[in-house]
């Protein structure tokens, strides 16, 4: 059955013009602003100029000096640096509940509905199309998700003490994970006590049942998410017709492969390849997991790889993939759609080990799978994490920039999802499906597929906890330091527009052909920079249908075990030395004129409080402002939208081992991915004992996470679960503790000006 693209209702995100520049200068040590900031920005109205400094300059413009400047230091982060001019609306929350203006209209956003309003299909109709609709406020629409529980989208279920019992870790090794302990009994109530070990309670089990299906109704399809409507607006052609169900859902036709499988050499279902020994494991590294995206395939949705004879050899990292480097040069190669692989030196086809599958930051527009510190130092080399965590470790590389996220209308038009853009969160859905194919082959459980990533990784992993199409491809998610958040349809529509008549494609059924046919240096030198509505994420009715945190509050969404976390000093790197009248200056110059006002910022911020530094005070608000409430509004809109359960980290460890300025930066945006990766120990940073331990701690926290759904072990901290009533975290540090109300005074501060009371 077919279904005709029809309208419905927009995001509720506010659109931002375009900036008036945005200048890089210096070396590598830029980028700590694509992990910081670049992937907020695009929600942010009228970006000002932004300067970055890190002693250089680029393209003949020389670097400038101010009380900000400082010469590079070392990072575990691999992005030393800092801003040298803050844009002032870097300070203004994404105002997720105060958009639109009275006096502008919310234009529909097109979804592909499966019946006319008022038929028998079981699916409702859709809002008029110039109707302004409120996701928050509505009931199921048709975004390939019924409403799944609670009943009410807009009360919450108090799951405080609805406990969840443990299971137990499936084929680990006690020596190197700690197995999760015999349940979370302090939380329990009388009602609780009959609940089934390894059961949840309403809910599916963490580690016996199947992957959760997402709160899909029975008989709906994952693509009945939508697609834009007819019309040009839209982006989609006139009396288009759309599939209901997934585009490209047909099964993958296996290869024939004469090759027997054996340590180091696995057989996937498009041939064989040959891995290498990387201490306690085997890694496999460039597998491709889908045909190269580039010529006739570029703007396509990814499509399968061709087959291979003989053994593939995988032991060299592939190309990342294409991007601009800080000097902007072009770096990468389109031909980039491959994943690496590491698990336990003694799996077999039969070992089950949970998967860890990774999504590296980088504001989608820089960063790759082989991101390296300084020192050569790969971040993302997962020996380590599989090794300790006993469970097989995937990463992966996805196309960028407007490569990655470029929406236009005639794009939407000649596809058969009747939508364009979101191409990079579709290749990470396509690699995704290669791990339920073939991870198996490589000791892992297909059944227990961990998505996590940092910043704008985070961002793609709330991404795909409310895409439709990604359902029953995981079974939990970790969110490190990046919100849910995407451009508005209008925004990106736009947007893409713009990019393709400033290129000389000129409208009129030859868009994606000139697009094509350009060199992709060309594109990614054509897009202005930075150019958040062509290179982010936006709601386009199938990959994402509507805003995502109004699709995960109203429990539209891919109902999984989920965990939130923030760093305390989420802008420590980013900000350099201030004094209290500069610090005032900022504040005057973002607020004058708005709500909150200035006076009412600066008496929330007092200096006072931050031991009369500026700059602490500073960090402080940006912090609150772009990662630290976001973190504690995603987390009361999972306790609304699902019973699976839910919990919040608050990661606090500043390095101790790296000197009295390196402390000072806190602990800054992906401080924790060092923890998790364990590369804590470089050639010119010895960690401490207590920092060893929070790094093992930590590696067990998220392997019991994605082997159960519950981090918990019997010899490690307990993590309580979250929940709206007493925002219950567990705050890493030397020593790990728990605590209840994370910024709690700043963020009912921030969220009684832009977002609705809850």
């Amino acid at each position: 059955m077919a279904a005709v693209c029809t309208p419905f209702a927009e995001d509720v995100r506010p659109p931002r013009p375009a900036p008036n520049s945005f200048v890089f200068a210096g070396t590598p040590g830029w980028a700590v602003v694509a992990w910081a900031i670049l992937p907020l920005l695009f929600a942010c109205a009228d970006a000002r100029e932004i300067e970055l400094h890190r002693g250089g300059s680029v393209a003949g413009e020389p670097a400038k000096a101010d009380a900000g400047s400082v010469p590079p230091r070392r990072s575990h982060a691999g992005y030393p640096g800092r801003f040298e001019t803050l844009p002032q609306d870097v300070l203004i929350p994404h105002r997720l509940g105060a958009w639109p203006p009275p006096d502008r209209a919310v234009p529909a956003v097109p979804v592909r509905d499966a019946g006319a309003a008022g038929s028998d299909s079981g699916h409702p109709g859709t809002a008029d199309a110039g109707a302004e609709t409120d996701p928050r406020d509505a009931g199921p629409t048709d975004a390939g998700f019924d409403a799944g529980s609670p009943e009410d989208a807009g009360t919450e279920t108090d799951t405080s003490d609805a406990d969840i019992p443990d299971v137990d870790v499936p084929d680990t090794d006690s020596s190197d994970v700690d197995t999760p302990d015999a349940g979370f009994e302090d939380d329990a109530s009388a009602a609780d006590a009959d609940i089934p070990d390894g059961e949840f309670e309403d809910g599916p089990s963490a580690a016996d049942a199947d992957i959760p299906d997402g709160g899909l109704e029975d008989g709906s399809s994952e693509g009945d998410a939508g697609a834009p409507d007819s019309g040009a607006d839209s982006g989609a052609p006139p009396d288009s017709e759309c599939p209901v169900g997934p585009v490209d859902d047909a099964p993958e036709m296996p290869c024939w492969v004469e090759v027997e499988p054996q340590p180091g050499l696995a057989v996937t279902d498009k041939g064989a390849v040959r891995g290498f020994r990387s201490s306690e494991t085997w890694a496999f590294l460039g597998v491709p997991y889908a045909a190269p995206p580039t010529r006739g395939l570029r703007f396509r949705d990814p499509v399968s790889h061709g087959c291979w004879t003989g053994v593939r050899d995988a032991a060299t990292w592939s190309q990342k993939c294409m991007q601009l480097d800080n000097q902007q040069n072009v770096v990468g190669d389109e031909d980039c759609l491959y994943l690496n692989v590491w698990t336990p030196a003694d799996y077999t086809p039969e070992s089950r080990y949970p998967v860890m599958f990774w999504i590296h930051g980088g504001s989608n527009v820089v960063g790759s799978a082989s991101d390296q510190l300084d020192d050569g130092t790969f971040m993302f080399d997962g020996t380590k994490l599989a090794t300790k965590g006993r469970a097989v470790v995937v990463t992966i590389d996805y196309r960028l920039g407007v490569l990655g996220f470029l929406l236009h209308p005639e794009l939407s038009a000649e596809s058969p999802r009747c939508s364009s853009g979101n191409y990079g969160t579709l290749d990470m859905i396509a690699a995704l499906k290669w791990v339920k194919r073939n991870i198996a082959g490589f000791g892992g459980d297909p059944d227990h597929v961990m998505i996590f990533g940092v910043s704008s990784g985070s961002i793609e992993t709330c991404a795909l906890v409310v895409s439709p199409a990604a359902r029953g491809l995981f079974s939990s998610a970790i969110m490190q330091s990046g919100p849910c958040a995407a451009n508005p349809f209008e925004v990106a529509t736009l947007a893409g527009r713009q990019f393709a008549e400033a290129l000389g494609c000129d409208a009129g059924g030859g868009v994606p052909g000139c697009l094509r046919e350009a060199p992709a240096e060309e594109l990614l030198l054509a897009a202005p920079s930075p150019t958040y509505d062509v290179t982010q994420l936006a709601v386009d009715g199938y990959v994402i249908p509507e805003a995502p945190l109004a699709a995960i509050e109203a429990g539209r969404h891919n109902h999984v075990p989920m965990t939130i976390g923030v760093n305390s000093e989420e802008m420590g790197q980013a900000v350099g030395p201030m004094d209290e009248g500069e610090f005032a200056q900022r504040i005057q110059a973002a607020y004058a004129g708005r709500l909150p006002g200035p006076d009412e910022v600066l008496s929330m911020y007092r200096i006072s409080d931050y031991g009369d530094d500026a700059r602490k005070a500073y960090v402080a608000l940006l912090s609150d402002i772009w990662y630290i409430c976001d973190g504690r509004r995603a987390a009361r809109a999972a306790v609304r939208g699902q019973e699976e359960p839910v919990f919040r980290y608050y990661f606090t460890h500043a390095f101790q081992a790296g000197g009295e300025e390196y402390a000072a930066q806190g602990a800054y945006h992906s401080a924790e991915v060092a923890y998790v990766f364990d590369y804590l120990a470089l050639w010119w940073y010895a960690p401490t004992e207590g920092e060893r331990a929070l790094s093992d701690a930590m590696i067990g926290y998220w392997s019991r996470f994605a082997a159960t759904g519950n981090p918990r072990g019997p010899d490690a901290p307990r993590w309580p679960r979250y929940t709206k009533r007493d925002d219950r975290y567990l705050r890493l540090d030397d020593p790990i503790s728990d605590g209840d109300g994370i910024r709690t005074t700043q963020c009912d501060f921030w969220d009684s000006y832009y977002f609705r009371s809850e």
